[in-house]
């Protein structure tokens, strides 16, 4: 069985959903197979070397957690996975950058898992948009 630390915490019900699906959650990273980097507020813009946009709302202590995460991460050469805000992060990490606010784009709709079929309700909430590394 997998081992999966989450970074940032499991606020949004992350561990719940990993066990469903036959992950085991840790409560430390040196325990992690995978590294889980979840949802949250903005990336800090200036870790991309942008200045912050009048719409972005960051959290520093997220940001100075999810760096030393992803610094032992790569280091121990854990797998790292990101969702929401966490793969915006992975993405400002590989040498991307985000657009900070493209308004207008939130919606809510159902995905199918393609493991089981089974229809989820998520919402798609963020204002930002990924620039992948050239």
């Amino acid at each position: 069985m997998n081992k999966v630390f989450v970074s940032g915490g499991g606020r949004y019900g992350e561990s719940s959903l990993l066990t469903k699906y036959g992950y085991e959650t840790v409560p430390n990273i040196e325990q992690a197979d995978i590294v889980l980097f979840t949802g949250g507020a903005d990336v800090t813009p200036e870790l991309y070397g942008h200045p912050s946009h009048a719409l972005t709302y960051p959290s520093e202590y997220r940001d100075k957690e999810d760096s030393l995460s992803y610094q032992y991460a790569v280091a121990t050469d854990k797998i790292l996975f990101g969702i929401c805000r966490g793969a915006q992060f992975l993405c400002i990490m590989a040498g991307g950058k985000l657009i900070q606010d493209c308004s207008g784009h939130t919606i809510s709709h159902d995905i199918v898992m393609k493991s089981t079929g089974e229809l989820i309700h998520v919402t798609s909430a963020h204002h930002q948009m990924l620039i992948p590394p050239k």
